[in-house]
């Protein structure tokens, strides 16, 4: 594996970690909330209550920038293997 793909990969694991531990803290920070109606306003406040915006944010973050590593990798590796067979096809005619 290429350096990037691990960097990709590291990155997505780690939001993806992250954001479960998160929503565990959510979790257990709505059960203590009452008098609330909708679930949104009492997700977003257990999220308040928690402190957790910026680890949520970040987790989500790091899930989209390591999943955008990961398949621009893959893309470039598909895109020479495509070009490399095609290169050495005109070559051989020539």
């Amino acid at each position: 594996m290429k350096k990037t793909q691990h960097l990709g990969s590291l990155l997505f694991l780690s939001g993806v970690l992250l954001f479960g531990m998160m929503h565990i803290a959510i979790a257990l920070s709505s059960t203590k909330l009452t008098g609330l109606v909708y679930y949104s306003e009492k997700y977003i406040a257990a999220l308040s209550n928690t402190l957790g915006w910026l680890p949520y944010l970040m987790s989500i973050i790091f899930m989209a920038s390591g999943l955008f590593i990961l398949l621009n990798d893959i893309s470039d590796e598909r895109a020479k293997l495509d070009h490399k067979g095609k290169v050495y096809r005109v070559v051989k005619n020539k």
